[in-house]
């Protein structure tokens, strides 16, 4: 059976241009040279202008067959190329797998003259994918105006959102470190000028535990301000995104 990319499909009609910058964000300087590539290049090619696609979703649009896309991520995870992330997605213990391509993958891909595509923000690979890829997803779903790392005196918040009654919430993602540390995080949020509400999300559950045994001993008052949500609870799969995007 012969696997056709789905950017090889789009392309021959006219809705490649709004699908794939909308639907799966892709700039729009897609290698024209593209279906010549092989496996390995075609995947480097799509985690590059689609950072942080699942590996499922970017065999698929690499077209090619998934044998030959694990065999290609193998390879790339051996050679110290790229690094598997397991994310968490909606349902009870759903998850799935992005790359992170490193230093070394994108200096082939420079020779390619192909530029990877940066999230916005600070911190870690998973930090800035949780930011860019649920918490912003799921704003615009909600339509609500945002920031990524907003700066409100003295601090440096994750991501800021405005809702519906005009009302700045703030998010605070915690993917490691001590409970109380992320709680106290928490608090000087809480406290800031103009904040409503802080929410503090997490990708681990044992994590989560630990801050809500600690925001129990806190007054009421913090209580009612700090909330804490499982990542997942922002996760926008795909055909939700094309949903809100029309």
């Amino acid at each position: 059976m012969r696997y056709l990319s789905e950017a090889q499909r789009l392309k021959s009609n006219s809705e490649f241009s709004k699908r794939f910058s909308i639907v799966y964000d892709v700039p729009l300087s897609f290698p024209n040279e593209f279906n010549n590539f092989d496996g390995l290049q075609k995947l480097l090619v799509v985690n590059a202008l689609q950072t942080g696609i699942t590996l499922t979703k970017s065999y698929e649009i690499a077209g090619i067959h998934p044998e030959q896309g694990i065999r290609a991520k193998n390879k790339l995870v051996a050679d110290g190329m790229a690094r598997e992330h397991s994310i968490v997605t909606k349902g009870s213990g759903g998850h799935c797998t992005i790359l992170e391509l490193l230093p070394p993958a994108i200096e082939i891909l420079k020779k390619m003259n192909i530029s990877p595509v940066e999230m916005k923000g600070r911190g870690s690979f998973l930090h800035r994918f949780y930011t860019n890829k649920y918490l912003a997803e799921w704003a615009k779903s909600k339509e609500y105006k945002y920031w990524i790392e907003r700066w409100l005196e003295p601090k440096c918040i994750d991501f800021v959102y405005e809702d519906e009654y005009q009302r700045l919430n703030a998010i605070e993602v915690s993917l490691s470190g001590d409970a109380l540390m992320i709680l106290e995080s928490g608090k000087k949020c809480a406290s800031l000028k103009g904040i409503h509400e802080v929410t503090l999300a997490f990708n681990k559950r044992d994590l989560m535990k630990l801050v809500k045994e600690l925001l129990k001993k806190e007054l009421m008052s913090v209580q009612e301000k700090i909330f804490l949500k499982y990542l997942n609870e922002y996760w926008i799969d795909d055909e939700r995104k094309k949903e809100t995007t029309g």
